[in-house]
């Protein structure tokens, strides 16, 4: 038996799999066998510029010498599961810098030589903005270039046979070009105007995820209904800025909704379009504060994983506590991570945990703010009911393990530290984490293996002023 030789090849490929380019070029270079199985993980994945950032960049330079081992070797294509295309990223407003053959013709050549090509991703798909004087001739320059690029690559797919994924990213204007929408199974896009634009999305019928970044008016969606714009598509993932929806795709899973515009607040319309979802397993939601009060309604999925409210204002916490919290606790069987704005909690609604049999589950607290409207009393009582807490995270409170002298340098990124003595709220300090309260947690929370100071960087640092407080 030749012991040099490797008896369990598939040993290799196991181990490649989990390596990066950088150390795949090194193994490949050990000898044949390693070559042979390490070439195929090493150009699995590929990624082109069409402008990349000062065309002289190293960037640039390692994409033409891949085009010339693609010319040279063509048998690499067929190793390509993935070709990502990057068009405008991280690019000044200038005259296209053109490349032999042309940057679409690469594409295509990779494209239509590379039949194993599964999935195929389109990112930074814009129009160039320029606001320099004299730079408009080559912004309108770009942007022809970039509808030309545009529409000679969808051509190109609109020929191809077999089915692949396409992920597409940029300015639907361009991305709409693409007349067979039966592949994309991912779009991030900007620039919906109308009403009507909106009902173009019902043609992407394998779509999966879906990021809109652009704030959409309110009076847009008196007319447009997203549970039946994507009655037929398998939408799992959602992003939107809106401040009032009616309804929302039945089959979303992770929702991320909130509103970019000052003053915009949540409603009872939006929040009973994300109620009725019943396959929710992830849940962001982030507005200017709760405006109305309604009677609380059910939320409907149960399979409610990892909840993330986040409120610029605390308005009433109670509307709160019963329109929001509770119905969610209620409901979520499951619930692992939570993470919420601590100015939206008071000690009954830190309650609503403890009383409630759902949180039971939960492995992973994050309270996140530069506010701290509650006690460390409050929290002592709320985790009484989460004996599975592995993670907790707070806002910064203004702990001292000793009394420091004047001179004595201060950590603020620090553990969980004890501190003796009666927790002071005079002179509108923050509340005292004193040792009566570790041991209440401890007690409560077993599993729990580290808690977290959330530092922000307008909290006010301690002062040797400060230290006159505990002497």
């Amino acid at each position: 038996m030749d012991s040099r030789r490797f008896l369990l090849p598939e040993l290799i490929d196991t181990v490649f799999e989990y390596l990066d380019d950088h150390d795949l070029y090194h193994c490949i270079q050990v000898n044949r066998e390693f070559n042979a199985h390490g070439i195929r993980f090493l150009y699995r994945s590929v990624e082109l510029y069409f402008q990349p950032y000062r065309s002289r960049s190293t960037r640039a330079t390692k994409q033409n010498a891949v085009w010339s081992q693609f010319c040279c070797y063509p048998e690499l294509l067929s190793y390509i599961h993935q070709l990502t295309i990057h068009v405008l990223s991280e690019v000044s407003v200038r005259c296209p810098i053109e490349t032999t053959p042309r940057f679409e013709n690469r594409v295509e050549y990779i494209l239509r030589q590379g039949r194993n090509i599964r999935t195929f991703n389109v990112f930074d798909l814009y129009e160039a903005s320029g606001d320099e004087v004299g730079r408009e001739g080559q912004v309108a320059i770009l942007n022809a270039r970039v509808i030309r690029l545009a529409q000679h690559i969808f051509s190109v797919l609109q020929d191809l046979q077999g089915y692949r994924e396409i992920t597409l990213q940029g300015d639907q204007e361009l991305l709409f070009r693409l007349e067979d929408k039966s592949q994309v199974v991912s779009l991030s896009t900007t620039g919906f105007r109308s009403p009507s634009q909106y009902l173009l999305l019902q043609h992407y019928s394998k779509l999966c995820r879906l990021n809109l970044y652009d704030h959409i008016d309110a009076s847009d969606f008196d007319i447009v209904d997203f549970e039946r714009i994507f009655e037929n598509a398998p939408l799992k993932y959602l992003q939107i800025d809106v401040t009032d929806i009616y309804s929302l795709p039945r089959t979303v899973q992770q929702l991320r909704i909130g509103s970019s515009r000052q003053g915009c607040h949540l409603t009872q319309k939006t929040w009973q379009a994300v109620s009725r979802l019943q396959h929710l397993t992830e849940l962001y939601a982030g507005h200017k504060r709760i405006l109305e009060e309604w009677v609380p309604f059910a939320f409907e999925s149960p399979n409610l994983f990892c909840l993330y409210l986040e409120f610029a204002s605390s308005g009433n916490r109670n509307q709160f506590r019963q329109q929001i919290l509770q119905p969610i606790l209620a409901a979520s069987k499951s619930l692992s991570s939570v993470r919420l704005s601590p100015h939206l909690l008071s000690g009954s609604t830190l309650q609503s945990f403890s009383n409630s049999t759902s949180t039971k589950s939960i492995t992973q607290l994050y309270l996140i703010s530069k506010h701290t409207k509650f006690s460390f009393e409050d929290l002592v009582v709320s985790l009484d009911g989460l004996p599975r807490l592995e993670k907790l995270v707070l806002p910064f409170p203004l702990i001292m393990p000793c009394y420091p002298s004047g001179d004595a340098e201060v950590n603020l990124d620090v553990e969980l530290i004890p501190v003796t003595g009666t927790p002071s709220t005079g002179l509108n300090r923050p509340v005292i984490l004193h040792f009566g309260h570790c041991e209440a947690i401890a007690a409560s929370c077993p599993n729990l293996d580290k808690i977290r100071f959330y530092v922000e960087e307008n909290v006010t640092l301690v002062s040797e002023e400060d230290y006159d407080l505990f002497s």
